[in-house]
């Protein structure tokens, strides 16, 4: 089979020539689309740092919006105004989240489980119900982001009156979390960047 096939071709160069430069066509629009498509994701990468940065500046420049939002008390006649802005805030912080999670096969594998603890950090903040459910803030978003935000306020909830006591609930109850978040989206990836991550140095050396 092979003999009469490499008869035909030398018998039919221009054929020869032809099927060569298809393939060679073929093998420069793989490398291409792959190589596209991995700087494509360095720059989806950069793009959500940036926008992270300018929410993390934004809690610099308003530091009354985390404490609020970490349940500290304020001034009745400051209390609305710090209550709206937290509000805007939280938008932004979700609108974030719900790109990450739409888009995160658009971005290296291992940055979508890096943001989980921050979805962590949001939904177990004290006043986030308020917001979530208080002001309907869970119906403008997607599935996904319902079910790991609802997944983290559940969390809070079940937490003992003696929570902060011991360093390890926090620990235990973040693990929990990368362990429902990697069910959810059906990805191992996430709880094993968390254990990968909490590692002891002396057994990872």
């Amino acid at each position: 089979m092979f003999g009469s096939i490499a008869e035909h071709f030398t018998q039919h160069s221009e054929a020869a020539a032809t099927l060569l430069l298809g393939i060679l066509g073929a093998v420069t629009y793989l490398y291409t689309w792959f190589h596209d498509r991995e700087h494509r994701k360095h720059d989806n990468y950069l793009a959500l740092e940036f926008q992270s940065m300018r929410v993390f500046q934004a809690c610099v420049d308003n530091p009354e919006i985390p404490l609020y939002l970490d349940g500290k008390d304020v001034e009745p006649t400051e209390r609305q105004h710090i209550k709206e802005k937290t509000y805007w805030h939280i938008c932004q912080v979700l609108n974030l989240f719900e790109i990450i999670i739409s888009y995160r096969k658009e971005v290296p594998k291992e940055v979508f489980a890096t943001w989980v603890s921050w979805f962590h950090e949001l939904g177990t903040a004290p006043r986030f119900e308020e917001f979530w459910k208080g002001e309907e803030l869970r119906s403008h978003y997607k599935g996904d982001l319902q079910k790991i935000m609802n997944a983290a306020l559940q969390l809070y909830k079940e937490r003992s009156g003696d929570f902060e006591a011991d360093d390890d609930n926090y620990a235990n109850e973040l693990k929990a979390f990368h362990d429902k978040i990697a069910k959810i989206m059906g990805d191992k990836s996430i709880w094993k960047h968390f254990d990968d991550s909490h590692t002891p140095y002396e057994q990872a050396a």
